[in-house]
């Protein structure tokens, strides 16, 4: 074999082999896409904006996210939400979320929706302002059998407390407003009243799925 005839085998395997490396980086990355879902446009805060103060086009920035990570409650343009204020501290770099967020009358909620207040079993810890939970109702304890009933899913909480003084002994109680329908509003406070307590249970950011067993259309509102 010639020096001209090597040279142009080696060339053309290169050429083979480029373009099998590229398929296959072609193919991971339409794997990673299946899987996190395509890029979305997702505002955060360029720097940290006060509770109370009305937000600036300038105050916020841009960023790219995996569909399956951004928030499912975004901004995906800053002229959206200018002149809102947050009704607390956004610290830089975090997401703006709209239930971050209240109008210039100072409302929370958008039209339709309701913010009930009802006490429930959780962790104050855990259990913030702009977190998502379910709300999980208990019937029955005390040598009688125990049942579940999921009231609310994926549900966000708009303001957190302690509740009323308990028994030394007794769970953690913490008095919650939640951002709900009318229809989940009226569902909560007749489980407040007949159930042997209402527990709340976090969501991972993020998280989205329905809850098994006995749960039914009780989504958050949205």
């Amino acid at each position: 074999m010639t020096r001209s005839r090597r040279a142009a085998l080696v060339i053309g395997l290169a050429i083979i082999l480029g373009a099998m490396a590229a398929t296959d980086v072609g193919r991971r990355e339409a794997e990673l896409r299946d899987r996190v879902g395509d890029p979305v446009p997702v505002v955060v805060a360029e720097r940290d904006l006060a509770a109370g103060d009305p937000i600036d086009v300038d105050d916020l920035g841009v960023r790219e996210v995996p569909r399956r990570y951004a928030p499912r409650e975004r901004v995906e343009r800053p002229d959206e939400v200018a002149g809102l204020r947050p009704w607390s501290v956004v610290r830089k770099g975090a997401d703006v979320t709209p239930g971050a967020l209240v109008a210039a009358d100072g409302s929370r909620l958008r039209p339709g929706e309701r913010d009930p207040d009802v006490v429930v079993v959780g962790d104050e810890d855990d259990v913030r302002p702009g977190v998502r939970v379910d709300v999980l109702a208990v019937y029955g304890g005390a040598g009688r059998s125990v049942r579940g009933r999921v009231m609310l899913e994926d549900g966000e909480v708009l303001d957190v407390g302690p509740a009323a003084s308990v028994e030394e002994g007794s769970p953690e109680r913490l008095r919650v407003k939640l951002r709900t329908t009318a229809r989940q509003a009226l569902e909560l406070l007749e489980a407040q009243q007949e159930a042997t307590e209402l527990r709340v249970l976090v969501r991972a950011p993020g998280d989205d799925g329905r809850v098994e067993g006995d749960a039914t259309d009780r989504s958050g509102a949205r």
